[in-house]
């Protein structure tokens, strides 16, 4: 197998910076120039960021890498992010990590040997965000994440305000006289911890029990299996004995789907028996029957937003950190109602 760059930095023990400063005759120790010249001979790497780095020239590509590629989520994501990029004279690398931080990060560093000028990455895995891995991407590549980690400041970051989505969702689930709500959420993305982390706080404030069976953790929720997965789970829950919700919130149309098609089944129905509201407003939402209440997470906006500040890191002289914050908005729609009981 060839070498990557994180090999070489492994072999002479030092970070992938250091070996980027090597590989672009920057100033480093001789000691150390010395270890990373010694490990990229004995590992027969062949630097194409060198090539890059001498020749002086772009390769007008881009890196993109999302978590999923087929939740309309990131597909709107990634089509509005290639043609800002591709308006921009860029062409882009797309690929999918399927949330496996393993997958994600030897992603990064096959485009890297690629030669791609910049990387975006939409909801990069927990992992990767936090262990530093990004922080060190950065020092040697312009590189932007969207709804990543909000506490990491090491990083240019694209974000949706996940606590004021969640808060509306369940504001207006509150509004409707609903006290017995249910959670749909995936098992990766700091994402979903936040809604959950806000889901509870509010249920806490009003003082409405919080089953342990209200809040399903569907493990691949980017993917189309989701929306099977999370059926299983709904009709599991009302079938169970104790208390059925009346509202079910769903992190992705992917989930809502899924518990609509576990609601109609039971012989129940939407929003009569149990309202259902959604995040994302990709298509989805306006096409199932009934139609999905959901959050809109202004998806085209963040897209177009991301790839234009890549193309604003790329023209800058400095390295930069930039962060860019949207607000979502509820837009009502067939799904939810007042409370039946």
């Amino acid at each position: 197998m060839k070498p990557k760059l994180e090999d070489v930095a492994k072999h002479a023990g030092v970070s992938l910076a250091t070996v980027s400063r090597v590989l672009n005759n920057h100033p480093v120790r001789e000691e150390t120039r010395e270890k990373v010249q010694l490990a990229i001979s004995e590992l027969n790497y062949r630097p194409n960021l060198a090539a890059r780095s001498l020749t002086q020239k772009r390769s007008q590509t881009i890196g993109i890498v999302a978590s999923s590629l087929v939740n309309p989520y990131h597909a709107t994501l990634v089509h509005e992010m290639e043609s800002t990029l591709r308006a921009a004279g860029y062409l882009s690398i797309i690929c999918s990590s399927d949330d496996s931080p393993e997958t994600e990060s030897a992603i990064i560093h096959s485009m890297m040997d690629s030669q791609v000028d910049g990387i975006i990455v939409a909801e990069a895995t927990p992992l990767n965000t936090n262990n530093g891995f990004y922080r060190e991407i950065d020092t040697i590549i312009p590189i932007i994440l969207i709804n990543g980690n909000p506490d990491t400041s090491a990083t240019s970051q694209v974000m949706v305000d996940q606590q004021m989505g969640m808060r509306s969702a369940m504001e207006y689930l509150f509004s409707l006289g609903h006290n017995r709500i249910a959670m749909l959420r995936g098992r990766y993305s700091p994402s979903y911890d936040i809604k959950e982390q806000t889901y509870r706080q509010m249920m806490v404030q009003k003082e409405y029990e919080i089953p342990s069976s209200f809040i399903l953790n569907v493990k691949e929720a980017n993917q189309i299996s989701a929306i099977s997965e999370a059926e299983q789970g709904i009709t599991s829950l009302l079938t169970a004995s104790g208390q059925k919700p009346t509202a079910i919130f769903a992190s992705n149309e992917f989930l809502a789907t899924g518990a609509i098609k576990a609601i109609l089944k039971a012989g129940l129905r939407v929003p009569e028996d149990i309202s259902i509201l959604a995040q994302d407003n990709s298509f989805i939402s306006s096409i199932t029957n009934p139609t999905i209440t959901s959050i809109n997470m202004k998806i085209p906006l963040i897209g177009k937003a991301s790839a234009e500040m890549l193309l604003q890191l790329l023209e800058s002289n400095e390295h930069e950190i930039r962060r860019l914050t949207f607000y979502p908005e509820l837009i009502i729609r067939e799904s939810t109602a007042v409370a039946a009981n």
